[in-house]
C-alpha cells in the first residue's frame, strides 16, 4: 500500500495521508470496513436464522450487536464458537450470552441465582426471618 498524494474522497484533506482505496484516510476505511462488516453480519443472520436485523435487535433495544443464543450442549457445534443453525434459541445480550454458557445451561442454577436475588440470605439474617 502506498500512499497517494490525493487527498481523502471522504474528508478532503489534502494534507492526511490517504493509503487506502478510494483513495481514502485511515479513519474513513475503517467507517467503510465496520459498516460492510454489519451488512455482512446482518446478511448471515437472515440467511442461517431467517431473521432480520430489526428482528433480532426488537427485544434488546439497547444491545449493541444481540449475541446468539444456542443450546451449547449441542452435538453439531459442540466445540465450535459458532451455531450450526440448528440449535439456536433467540438473542440475548452478550452479557446474558456468556452467563448461560458460564452456568452451562442448567436451569437449576439459573432459578437458584433469581431466589438469591429476589431473597437474599444475609437481608433475611438482618430482619430476623
Amino acid at each position: 500500500m502506498s500512499v497517494t498524494s490525493k487527498p481523502c474522497k471522504d474528508c478532503g484533506k489534502p494534507g492526511r495521508p490517504a493509503p487506502h482505496p478510494g483513495p481514502r484516510c485511515a479513519t474513513h476505511h475503517r467507517a467503510i470496513v465496520k459498516v460492510r462488516k454489519a451488512r455482512e453480519r446482518d446478511g448471515r443472520i437472515l440467511r442461517l436464522y431467517g431473521v432480520t436485523p430489526e428482528e433480532s435487535a426488537a427485544p434488546l433495544s439497547k444491545a449493541r450487536q444481540p449475541d446468539l443464543d444456542h443450546d451449547h450442549k449441542c452435538p453439531i457445534c459442540k466445540g465450535s464458537d459458532k451455531a450450526c443453525g440448528q440449535c439456536a434459541r433467540g438473542f440475548v445480550h452478550g452479557k446474558c450470552n456468556r452467563f448461560i454458557a458460564w452456568i452451562e445451561d442448567n436451569i437449576g442454577s439459573a432459578s437458584t441465582m433469581a431466589q438469591y436475588l429476589a431473597d437474599p440470605p444475609l437481608k433475611r439474617m438482618r430482619e430476623g426471618r
